[in-house]
C-alpha cells in the first residue's frame, strides 16, 4: 500500500518537475532583455546637436544644392577605377593622385560655397544597407582628405586665401554629410572632415594673424570632440557593436531606439539594422526570446513605419539572410 503511494508520489513529482521545466523553457524563449539605463535616458532619444553649430563657421552660403556636384565627383573617382581601387584597398595615396583626381577635388571645392546638399537622400539605398565599406561615402572621405592635402601645399606657397578656400570646402563637405546623416558612417565621415578642416583653418588663421578667427575654429574642434566622446561614442558602442557581451546586454535598448519615432533617425536606422543582426546572434548570454522579438518588431515596423529611410532599413534587416550575416566582417 505504502509502496504504491510512494510510487505515485514520485511519479507525480516527476510530472510536476517536467511541467515546470517546460514552463521555464517557454518563459526563457519568450522573455525579452529589458532596457538598460541607456535605453531609459531621454537624452539619448533627441536629435544629435553639436555644442557649436557647424554652419555658424561657414557664414551661410548661396542657395545652391551641391548634391549634384558631389555626385559628379563620386562618378569621376569611380571612372578612375585603378586609382580608386588602390586608395580603397591600401589606403595609400601617391603624389600623382592629386593630379589624376583633380577634377573631382575641384568639384568638392566648388561645392563648398553652397548652403545645402542632398547627397544620398534621393537614393538612400546606396548607404542604408549592410555593406562595409560604403563606397560612395569612402570616396567623399578620400576626396576631402585630398583637398586638405592640396590646401596644405597651397598654404606652404604662402597663398593663404586660396588655401582657406580648400580648407573651408572640406569643412563644408563634412557639415553637409553630418547634417544629412542617414546612417552612422555618413555622420562619422562628416565629423572627421569637419575636424580636419577646423584644425587646418585654426593653423591658417594663426599664420595669417587672425587670432579671433583661429579661436573660433579651435573652440569648435574642442567642443565637438568632447561632445563626441561623452554623448555620441557611447551610443555607437551599443548600437553598432558585434561584441557578444555588449550585444547580449542591450537588446532592450535596440527595441527602444528602433521603435521610438521621436528618436534621432540615424540612431533608429542603425538600431533597426542591429535588430537584423540580432535575429542570428543574440550575444552572450543569447536569448531566443530576443531573437523572436526582433523579428516581430521588424514585421510590425514593415507595416507601420512612416519614415521611408527607416522603412528601407527595416526591409534590409527583415530580408537579411544567415548567409549574408555570416559574410559580415570577412
Amino acid at each position: 500500500m505504502w509502496g504504491n503511494s510512494l510510487g505515485w508520489g514520485i511519479s507525480a513529482f516527476i510530472v510536476l518537475l517536467a511541467v515546470a521545466l517546460v514552463g521555464f523553457v517557454e518563459y526563457v524563449a519568450r522573455s525579452v532583455t529589458p532596457p538598460t539605463p541607456m535605453g531609459l535616458d531621454a537624452a539619448n532619444f533627441v536629435r544629435v546637436e553639436l555644442p557649436i553649430k557647424p554652419e555658424s563657421l561657414l557664414d551661410g552660403g548661396d542657395s545652391r544644392d551641391a548634391g549634384g556636384d558631389y555626385r559628379k565627383a563620386i562618378d569621376l573617382v569611380r571612372a578612375n577605377s585603378r586609382v580608386w581601387n588602390r586608395l580603397a584597398q591600401q589606403g595609400q595615396r601617391k603624389a600623382e593622385d592629386l593630379t589624376t583626381l583633380k577634377p573631382a577635388i575641384e568639384l568638392v571645392v566648388a561645392a563648398g560655397g553652397a548652403g545645402r546638399a542632398e547627397i544620398f537622400a534621393a537614393d538612400p539605398g546606396e548607404i542604408v544597407n549592410y555593406k562595409s565599406p560604403k563606397e560612395p561615402l569612402e570616396i567623399l572621405r578620400q576626396l576631402g582628405e585630398l583637398a586638405l592635402e592640396q590646401g596644405l601645399r597651397i598654404k606652404a606657397g604662402k597663398k593663404l586665401d586660396e588655401a582657406r578656400k580648400y580648407y573651408r570646402s572640406v569643412f563644408s563637405l563634412g557639415e553637409k554629410l553630418y547634417k544629412e546623416r542617414l546612417v552612422l558612417r555618413e555622420m562619422e565621415i562628416g565629423l572627421g572632415l569637419m575636424g580636419g578642416g577646423a584644425n587646418a583653418m585654426m593653423s591658417l588663421e594663426k599664420q595669417a594673424g587672425r587670432d579671433d578667427e583661429a579661436e573660433r575654429w579651435e573652440s569648435f574642434y574642442k567642443q565637438y570632440r568632447e561632445h563626441y566622446d561623452t554623448r555620441i561614442k557611447p551610443m555607437i558602442r551599443v548600437i553598432t557593436s558585434i561584441d557578444d557581451k555588449v550585444v547580449g546586454k542591450h537588446p532592450g535598448d535596440l527595441f527602444k531606439f528602433a521603435g521610438d519615432t521621436m528618436t534621432e533617425r540615424m540612431w533608429r536606422v542603425e538600431a533597426v539594422l542591429a535588430l537584423g543582426r540580432l535575429r542570428y546572434n543574440a550575444g552572450e548570454p543569447g536569448r531566443s526570446g530576443d531573437q523572436r522579438a526582433a523579428m516581430r518588431k521588424l514585421r510590425y515596423l514593415a507595416d507601420n513605419e512612416p519614415d521611408p529611410v527607416v522603412k528601407l532599413a527595416v526591409e534590409k534587416a527583415r530580408d537579411l539572410t544567415i548567409a549574408d550575416y555570416r559574410m559580415m566582417g570577412r
